[in-house]
C-alpha cells in the first residue's frame, strides 16, 4: 500500500489506473474487514490473559 501511494503521489503519469482500480475492487475490502476487527479487538479492556 505504501508503495502504491508513493507511485500515485510522485509518478502520476505513470500510474496504471487498472491496476490502481484492480487494488481497490480486490484487496481495498480485505483491509477494511482486517482493520475493523483490530479496531474492535483494540477497543476491549484488557483482560488477566492479556495483561
Amino acid at each position: 500500500m505504501a508503495g502504491m501511494r508513493d507511485r500515485v503521489i510522485h509518478d502520476y503519469l505513470g500510474v496504471d489506473y487498472e491496476i490502481v482500480w484492480d487494488v481497490v475492487q480486490n484487496k481495498v475490502p480485505a483491509l477494511q474487514r482486517d482493520l475493523e476487527r483490530i479496531l474492535v479487538l483494540e477497543s476491549r479492556p484488557p483482560t488477566p490473559e492479556t495483561r
